[in-house]
């Protein structure tokens, strides 16, 4: 006997009250712990009511039985299913060891095809195997019987109706995505399944026989099923293939081959992808306080070329529909990740960081020499700590954003041009310069900001341009003779 307060049963309200006080009304649970009969009585308890006879009723524990598979099955003619019985006790399952002394099968209830022979059944029952093979088209009804005379009408034992059915067409279904749009270098489940006019699905014996052709350049073939209706594959080419398919026939237990008068056919169109990645893999930006101080177009290549977008972390960053990313209000990092809108199991990712502060600053290697009147471009790299710990010293990917203080030493030499540099995969920003007169001058830029004080130094030349004195333009020499030729400006020795 078990209290309502143990169980998801809802009782009414004064029985819940009575239970409170370790009292019982006139509503119970009772749970079986074992197969068997038992009594349960109940009494008035107050001595006022002691001549009034107690009730009494038996109940009758039986054991929770199964039969797998629990569901109606469709048969092709020849064709065959293996039933197994079952308990449930305690939440575990067993197996029945069949025939049983306490159970057994039985086909009942044949119903006929229109067209079908009376002097056959629908189906046949093998005792030994509980396998039932379909013989003609119609329906039968499979039935779990108690072996006991006693027990007979007192329980309703699980049962389930065959069909016998004709195939009418053939689907494809494949695992993971269940969408015919795959990726090279990925593993697959490709199944063939059979329906009936009804589009009922039929189970597939293993003596059915069907015929699937993938493409050898397309599909590595890693495993299939003896039936033809299972095959476990590879995608290796990107490119559009078709699958081919055919019911062909019914191998009896005698190893015959009763091939079907007319096969049935499908195909399917399958659409293969490289693999999507983004470009580039990280992304990494100087934290700012305010929110989108930063964006950077995100390159997803690969896939379909149809993709979604999402963000793991829209505090750090948000990304919009066509991949532009812009940088958030906290700091820390986020997965950015496309996925293919025609096969979503699909997609692939990059991570956008915003560092904690910057660590370092330097200019890449460039062009430090420049005649008067051209402009020079001096890129600037400056990294970050990914974390508060610091972790690892990424390059910062745009820094363009950033107070920086440019001085020339000698500020006749170049004028600093307005503007910053656009970030490309090598440096983060950088400074423009013009040059103005010839000489020689140190170009340094700080980064300062609370207690970080960052600088890096450049030195630069300007030139006269390279001009022809003697002679002029052009000159003419016979052979076997010599001149010398005389030019002023172009660069000068560095010392």
């Amino acid at each position: 006997i078990l209290k309502f307060l143990e169980s998801s049963y809802i009782p009414p309200s004064y029985i819940v009250e009575m239970e409170k006080v370790a009292k019982q009304g006139d509503t119970i649970l009772v749970s079986g712990m074992k197969t068997g009969s038992s009594k349960l009585k109940a009494r008035l308890q107050e001595s006022i009511y002691k001549d009034v006879h107690p009730a009494e009723v038996r109940l009758l524990i039986l054991e929770n039985i199964l039969l797998n598979p629990a569901y109606d099955i469709y048969l092709l003619v020849g064709t065959s299913i293996q039933y197994r019985v079952q308990k449930l006790r305690q939440g575990k399952i067993t197996e029945i060891a069949m025939p049983s002394d306490q159970y057994g099968l039985q086909l009942q209830n044949n119903i006929l095809h229109p067209k079908g022979d009376p002097s056959r059944p629908v189906a046949k029952l093998d005792q030994a195997t509980s396998t039932v093979t379909a013989l003609q088209q119609g329906q039968t009804n499979l039935i779990l019987v108690h072996k006991s005379i006693h027990m007979q009408g007192v329980s309703r034992l699980p049962n389930s109706t065959v069909y016998v059915v004709a195939p009418a067409y053939l689907g494809f279904t494949v695992h993971p995505g269940d969408r015919w749009v795959l990726e090279t270098g990925r593993l697959y489940e490709i199944t063939v399944d059979v329906y009936d006019k009804s589009s009922n699905k039929v189970y597939l014996s293993d003596n059915i026989r069907i015929t699937t052709e993938l493409s050898e350049e397309h599909f590595e073939v890693l495993q299939s099923s003896l039936n033809g209706s299972y095959h476990y594959v590879m995608a290796l080419k990107a490119g559009q293939t078709t699958i081919d398919a055919a019911l062909t026939s019914v191998v009896d237990q005698d190893g015959g081959v009763h091939t079907l008068p007319v096969p049935v056919r499908n195909q399917q169109d399958v659409e293969i992808y490289v693999p999507i990645f983004l470009v580039p893999s990280i992304l990494m930006f100087p934290w700012q306080p305010k929110a989108g101080v930063y964006q950077y177009t995100i390159q997803a290549q690969g896939g379909s070329g149809n993709f979604s977008w999402s963000s793991s972390n829209q505090a750090v960053a948000t990304v919009t529909v066509k991949g532009v990313m812009t940088t958030g209000s906290d700091a820390g990092v986020s997965i950015i990740q496309a996925f293919d809108v025609r096969n979503p199991l699909h997609y692939g990712e990059m991570k956008a960081r915003d560092s904690f502060e910057p660590s370092a600053m330097e200019f890449t290697s460039c062009q430090v020499e420049a005649h008067v009147g051209q402009v020079l471009e001096l890129p600037l790299r400056i990294s970050g700590w990914t974390s508060v710990d610091r972790g690892e010293l990424v390059p910062l990917s745009d820094c363009s954003q950033l107070e920086l203080g440019v001085e020339l030493e000698n500020p006749g030499v170049f004028s600093l041009l307005e503007g910053r540099l656009k970030p490309t995969a090598d440096f983060c920003s950088g400074v423009r310069l013009k040059a103005e007169f010839q000489g020689y001058t140190r170009l340094v830029v700080v980064y300062t900001q609370g207690h970080v004080r960052l600088s890096a130094s450049i030195a630069v030349a300007a030139y006269l341009p390279l001009r022809a004195i003697d002679p002029p333009s052009v000159t003419l020499v016979t052979l076997g003779s010599s001149k010398d030729m005389l030019f002023e400006g172009g660069p000068r020795p560095w010392v």
